[in-house]
């Protein structure tokens, strides 16, 4: 499934990007197009960047809460990183945690959600450094996080919620409460400091 789509072209970090970034964000689903290029200009056969704040675009992309809005966050943190913008890299890098436990959620990738988590705390996270701190996340902790919201799913599920895949992710809520909540915040994404390792990983 990853494998086989333009995802894996954002989540194979092992190669730089260059110039690619632009062309990945183009393949991916059309409501990750409309978040990230001006509906007027996908309208016309064209890519025209919407101008928009990083946050806002975050939001919308984390508020779709597919593999392919993940794969976008990933896609813009490598430019990021790759162009230096250290500060962009950390927002991105929360905003792809918050991301990655709702994708986490989806029935078919339930089944490779540890894999998923490793990977991401390896590969994709030491991207995420900024002034000696970076997002880092482990897969213990990605894990652990996940389970809980599985459960929290279950018991709202039971209570009559509804869920509507596709639209903004009502589960996103969910998770922004935790981490606001200043005696739960339970979660919020790990931060640590940027090891040597980690460095060069995000080299």
């Amino acid at each position: 499934m990853v494998l086989c789509s333009p995802v894996w072209a954002a989540l194979n970090v092992h190669e730089a990007l260059g110039g690619c970034g632009e062309s990945i964000l183009m393949s991916l689903s059309a409501p990750v197009q409309l978040e990230v290029f001006s509906g007027a200009s996908l309208r016309a056969g064209m890519f025209v960047r919407r101008d928009r704040r990083l946050r806002e675009i975050t939001e919308g992309l984390c508020g779709l809460g597919t593999l392919d809005s993940l794969a976008a966050l990933v896609v813009m943190l490598r430019v990021a990183h790759e162009q230096g913008r250290r500060h962009d890299c950390f927002a991105l890098g929360r905003a792809l945690h918050d991301c990655l436990l709702l994708v986490g959620q989806d029935s078919p990738i339930q089944l490779i959600a540890e894999e998923l988590f490793w990977y991401f705390s390896h590969f994709v996270l030491p991207f995420t450094g900024c002034r000696g701190v970076r997002i880092a996340s482990s897969r213990r902790r990605l894990l652990l996080q996940h389970e809980v919201l599985s459960r929290l799913v279950l018991e709202l599920e039971d209570s009559g919620f509804d869920y509507l895949p596709g639209m903004r992710h009502p589960l996103l809520r969910v998770v922004r409460n935790q981490q606001h909540a200043p005696s739960l915040r339970f979660f919020s994404p790990g931060v640590g400091p940027c090891s040597a390792t980690s460095r060069q990983m995000a080299r």
